[in-house]
């Protein structure tokens, strides 16, 4: 807890293992290498297509040329270019009312941070460290080959999607525009105060509604990731289903077949889109628990940030397996399917972007964990 700001540091997880997303990027860039996958560098997609009749998708290149493929992932993010194929429209991804500040730094160029260098020596073992307050907070994550921040305050200037990691801010600028910035935890200034120069990213938090589709009609292009379904930080789990995702939509073509592509992406997309769309509304719900002027609220966040065994068990490769046909059987309008990739005892709920903005504006809160078993056992 920091003067001047309702705040309390809420916990310390424990954490067996940590990887960076540069890391991870790393360790898939490798695997491509040793699997003898070619890939196009500095190649920028500005556009999709479908060949039905020939059974092809096709990623158009800003140079022009077309990339042709039994099918075509569109995994280009928030605002993909695909979605004109997938919904009938490109619509633009919009504000929710926030913005996080974040970057990372390797341990080898903290020499000079004294804490943090320090604390790493006696607390060998991956943390994160979550601090909160009305209308801001701060994810501090510590590991012995590097560290990262995000902190989250509250956008004054709304607008469209900015994906763009060139978009920096001043160190001073950003502890300005914290109340009681120089008050923060010693860990979080003394890696702030320690920063390369532009190294801290300023990305707006923007979202789009669920969406209705992920497949284009013939089934040759699919969307992946931000691309089908956007996330923010706190529902904790946006890169996770990315790579569900890909685990997903893998089995669900394997399973198809060469001469099934539709039905494997379509399958896919019926298997996901409950699941995505309900963890969605958790990163909205969340962060208004966050930012909450009840001290109340903000106790009660670690268990409304608690991932249920119906999250964190999941195996979506297996899942797959386990449902393809039935689900293909219910796309073919041969049967009826419900998906149990949920808490147990789920109804699924409609929501809308706008809607859960305005009532995290209003201070209004909603129980998600009341519908369904979200317990860890």
């Amino acid at each position: 807890m920091w003067p001047g700001v309702l705040g309390i540091h809420i916990t310390t997880v424990r954490i067996g293992a940590l990887m960076s997303r540069a890391e991870m990027a790393d360790l898939l860039l490798n695997q491509c290498a040793r699997l003898g996958i070619r890939i196009s560098w500095n190649t920028h997609i500005v556009d999709f297509d479908e060949d039905v009749s020939a059974g092809k998708g096709v990623a158009v290149g800003a140079d022009g040329r077309r990339y042709e493929a039994d099918v075509v992932v569109a995994a280009d993010g928030l605002g993909s270019r695909s979605l004109r194929l997938t919904i009938g429209e490109n619509v633009r991804a919009v504000s929710t009312g926030y913005v996080i500040y974040r970057g990372s730094v390797s341990t080898k160029d903290l020499e000079n941070a004294t804490v943090l260098k320090e604390y790493l020596q006696q607390n060998p073992r991956p943390e994160i460290r979550l601090s909160t307050g009305h209308n801001i907070h701060i994810v501090l994550t510590m590991y012995q080959r590097g560290v990262a921040f995000a902190i989250t305050l509250p956008d004054n200037q709304r607008g469209t999607a900015m994906e763009s990691w060139s978009s920096t801010v001043p160190v001073e600028q950003l502890l300005q525009s914290i109340p009681d910035g120089d008050k923060l935890d010693p860990l979080v200034l003394d890696l702030l105060n320690h920063l390369p120069e532009r190294g801290v990213i300023e990305w707006k938090l923007c979202m789009r509604n669920p969406q209705a589709k992920w497949t284009s009609q013939g089934g040759h292009v699919v969307q992946v990731g931000d691309s089908a379904h956007s996330f923010i930080p706190t529902s904790g789990s946006g890169a996770t289903m990315a790579l569900e995702d890909s685990l997903s939509l893998a089995e669900c073509l394997r399973l198809g077949g060469k001469n099934d592509i539709p039905s494997g992406a379509k399958v896919h997309e019926l298997l996901r889109m409950q699941r995505v769309t309900l963890l969605q509304r958790l990163g909205i719900v969340v962060r208004s628990l966050l930012h909450s002027e009840d001290l109340e609220s903000i106790k009660r966040a670690p268990k409304n940030m608690t991932q249920g065994k119906w999250l964190w068990s999941h195996r979506a490769d297996a899942y797959a397996t386990a449902n393809y046909q039935k689900a293909k059987e219910h796309l073919e309008g041969k049967s009826t399917f419900e998906n149990t990739n949920l808490p147990p005892g789920h109804v699924p709920e409609q929501w809308t972007l706008e809607g859960e903005v305005e009532r995290e504006k209003q201070g209004r809160t909603v129980d998600l964990r009341a519908n369904g078993d979200w317990s860890i056992n």
